[in-house]
């Protein structure tokens, strides 16, 4: 299982309506709200990163309110509180031209959503 954090930006006095719309989402397992540059946090689980990218694209940037989001890959730790200082740690790499693909399906969904409206 993967791990991504999204934060997400919010329309004023939008945020209570997105909080309960993506709480209602299976694979968010944490939502916090927040200040700052960000209105909210949301915490994804999902089998993999594609899935994780259709989880962004068709459940949570479609919710009215959203304006934009930031998304975080999560790195997997390894660790015991008895050995600070071994901490072992799995970082996910994509290669360019993978991301790149996932790039441009991304940019191809939204155009196709963008005109649909």
């Amino acid at each position: 299982m993967e791990i991504c954090f999204i934060l997400i930006h919010v329309s004023t006095l939008r945020e209570s309506e997105v909080l309960n719309k993506l709480s209602k989402i299976p694979e968010i397992i944490e939502l916090h709200a927040c200040f700052g540059k960000y209105d909210i946090i949301a915490k994804i689980e999902a089998k993999d990163f594609e899935s994780i990218g259709k989880i962004l694209l068709h459940k949570i940037r479609t919710i009215d309110g959203i304006l934009y989001t930031s998304t975080l890959p999560g790195l997997k730790f390894h660790w015991s509180y008895k050995d600070w200082n071994n901490i072992k740690y799995e970082i996910v790499v994509w290669s360019e031209e993978k991301i790149w693909k996932f790039v441009k399906s991304a940019n191809m969904e939204w155009s196709k959503r963008k005109r649909l409206k």
